[in-house]
């Protein structure tokens, strides 16, 4: 997962062929929408290994979690779709936020699903039937903040996912977090590419 902002060392990653993702700073309130294109501008060069531009979403914070809204964000799809698949080679990601109906999932217009919003969301049986359904039309499913071998558990269902844990810290908490996961999930191979 990439930074709506420039980090160090992903250069090296990008030119290995990594697959990656972008992010949009909505989340940490960075929402700039010049500096955001920029941004894509500048990973013009690494298209082909993109799994999606997650689209701007809208995001409360109430008591210390993310609370996205799902209307703001369904909203925000729409207007920048256009634009994106216009000027840019990208395949779209789309931020599932907290309660979205899932009768009214925009399918037609993102190619990744994202799924962010609050924790309890996150890890809600609605979110896994969105999930799967997401999986039954070809989409890409990435879940964000997932910090340990118990939520890597529960969202077994996804393609990737990513969290602040595996990215600031080393390599065997990840593995173990990984091999510790492995035993309870019913499709062990294929979640070697949640990594």
């Amino acid at each position: 997962m990439l930074s709506y902002r420039i980090t160090g060392g992903e250069k090296k990653a990008l030119e290995s062929g990594a697959k990656w993702m972008i992010d949009n700073g909505c989340l940490s309130n960075n929402w700039r929408p010049e500096r955001w294109l920029r941004r894509l501008d500048s990973l013009l060069p690494y298209a082909d290994t993109c799994h999606g531009v997650i689209m701007p979403d809208v995001v409360r914070w109430a008591n210390g979690d993310p609370l996205g809204d799902w209307r703001g964000t369904y909203n925000n799809l729409l207007e920048w779709f256009p634009l994106i698949v216009r000027d840019y080679p990208y395949p779209v990601a789309y931020a599932l936020q907290d309660n979205h109906p899932p009768n009214i999932i925009p399918w037609n217009f993102f190619d990744t699903l994202f799924v962010a919003g609050s924790t309890q969301y996150k890890l809600s049986a609605q979110v896994e039937y969105i999930a799967k359904e997401a999986k039954a039309r070809g989409k890409w499913v990435h879940v964000g903040r997932v910090n340990s071998a118990k939520r890597m558990g529960i969202v077994w269902w996804a393609d990737s996912c990513d969290g602040t844990r595996f990215k600031h810290g080393n390599r065997e908490f990840a593995y173990q977090s990984f091999v510790e996961t492995m035993p309870n999930l019913k499709t062990k191979p294929r979640q070697w590419r949640l990594l």
